[in-house]
């Protein structure tokens, strides 16, 4: 796509922007739908020092303020000594793009109604990013749905399908910015497809997930990644309208190098994702960096 796309921009506002205890839907002062982020985990571990060493390789942007057009707020992104990988903490925000269901056309905003089983509202996603309309001018298994794009795309397939895209209820994925970390040797960046594995700090749920989408800022993932993690971001006020999570228990550890080619069977990004887990240090160096960190749980992967 060539720049860094709006990710479902009012999801991606907390902490200094206003949050409800429950996800809830208002309107901003330009009038776009606004969705306030699940805050009902209230025991976070957001404060936790870690403990490992480390070093700082750049500073990143977290909430974006898409009214103003600027990063709101930023988070320190860390690597190793002498390994590879790079990790932060933040929340999880829900991306939904690639999905066959992900958008339709009755369902522009809240005020328009809830009227079918799409999974984020439209006004949420740019039309840039929308490329017909399965069985009409787009390819898919959801008459009527649109075809929604990721950054990482299948070029055996054309735009207007959605087998060109990385579908965000199969695939789990996470959303970076572009170039990250943006640090001053281009070849020490991560690239589209690269692998990262994703922490639930307060749980220790745990899964492989994908870079498939780019956005305005860090702590965003696919549904399918919430899944595996255990939550479920389709219980909102507005089912199944997903809403994301804003506390920031939430360890991204990125591997450059590890790119998975499309069509990203399940089976490859698990055992490229492990292989590099593992090389990093795996759980053992996690708690190092976080000794509050729960045993490991088995990650729900799915089907390869």
């Amino acid at each position: 796509m060539g720049q860094d796309r709006i990710s479902k921009a009012r999801r991606n506002l907390v902490a200094s922007q206003s949050i409800a205890i429950n996800a809830t839907w208002g309107t901003t002062d330009d009038g776009q739908p606004e969705v306030f982020i699940q805050n009902d985990e209230c025991d976070s571990v957001s404060d936790l020092v870690m403990s490992c060493d480390k070093a700082e390789v750049a500073r990143v942007c977290h909430v974006f303020n898409h009214k103003s057009k600027a990063c709101a707020e930023s988070i320190s992104v860390y690597e190793l000594p002498l390994k590879g990988g790079y990790f932060f903490r933040s929340k999880l925000a829900v991306d939904v793009d690639g999905a066959p269901r992900a958008y339709h056309p009755k369902d522009l905003r809240p005020s328009s109604g809830n009227n079918t089983k799409a999974l984020d509202w439209l006004d949420n996603v740019s039309s840039n990013d929308l490329h017909g309309i399965q069985g009409k001018d787009g390819v898919g298994p959801e008459s009527g749905f649109f075809v929604s794009a990721t950054t990482l795309s299948n070029p055996d397939f054309p735009e207007n399908d959605t087998r060109h895209w990385v579908d965000a209820e199969q695939i789990p994925y996470v959303v970076l910015i572009s170039s990250f970390p943006r640090l001053q040797n281009p070849a020490l960046n991560v690239r589209k497809g690269d692998c990262a594995m994703v922490i639930d700090l307060r749980t220790g749920a745990n899964s492989p997930a994908i870079f498939a989408d780019v956005g305005s800022a860090v702590g965003e993932g696919s549904l399918k990644l919430a899944f595996n993690l255990g939550l479920d971001p389709t219980k909102s006020r507005t089912p199944p309208k997903v809403i994301g999570f804003d506390r920031i228990d939430f360890l991204h550890i990125v591997f450059p190098n590890t790119q998975i080619a499309a069509p990203w069977l399940l089976k490859d990004i698990n055992a490229k994702t492990e292989t590099a887990f593992q090389e990093w240090g795996g759980w053992l160096q996690a708690r190092e960096c976080f000794p509050t960190l729960p045993a490991r749980l088995t990650p729900s992967v799915g089907p390869s």
